[in-house]
């Protein structure tokens, strides 16, 4: 099961859509400027990929994943993976956060702490920590999940190779229109 909160991935994905329009938008304008050369187009064009990248890391990359063998936590740079055998327990501290028997703590960035939530009681949070807790009590589990703690730091190259071509193309042929 994987999970992913719509309250959260819905408002991203359209922020991060209304600003690649306006990139889109501002392309000729900023193609026709005559002081623009190819250091200022490699800039502007890394400025809206940078940006796209970091949109599309935190919408479609940010998840909790629960399996037989136990929680992956995956937010933009970090994969926590987290066998049954070592959660203590899965509360709503300020936000979803994953306790392990060492006194750590895992969080989530989709279902971290904000204000709204705080105000609101963490409706949202508040189901999925029942159904997180409601598999950590099936005593099978945690038998079969044995394993360590795992943090794996990673940074995905190629949303960013790809988001680069995709707004470099896009002002390029804005500056051959020109």
């Amino acid at each position: 099961m994987v999970v992913r909160r719509v309250s959260f991935v819905v408002p991203l994905g359209v922020m991060g859509v209304v600003v690649a329009a306006f990139f889109a938008s501002s392309a000729p304008d900023i193609a026709r400027k005559s002081f623009m050369n190819a250091w200022d187009f490699v800039l502007v064009a890394g400025m809206g990929a940078v940006f796209s990248w970091f949109v599309i890391m935190m919408v479609l990359t940010s998840n909790i994943r629960v399996s037989d063998k136990g929680v992956t936590v995956t937010n933009l740079f970090v994969r926590h993976r987290v066998p049954w055998n070592v959660i203590s327990s899965i509360r709503l501290d300020d936000g979803l956060a994953i306790h392990l028997t060492d006194g750590r703590k895992v969080g989530s960035i989709q279902f971290g702490g904000s204000l709204g939530g705080a105000l609101l009681g963490y409706r949202s949070q508040r189901k999925y920590v029942e159904r997180f807790n409601g598999a950590l009590a099936e005593p099978s589990r945690i038998v079969s999940a044995v394993g360590e703690y795992q943090m794996q730091v990673r940074v995905p190259a190629g949303p960013l190779i790809m988001a680069f071509a995709v707004f470099f193309v896009l002002f390029g042929s804005m500056m051959l229109v020109t």
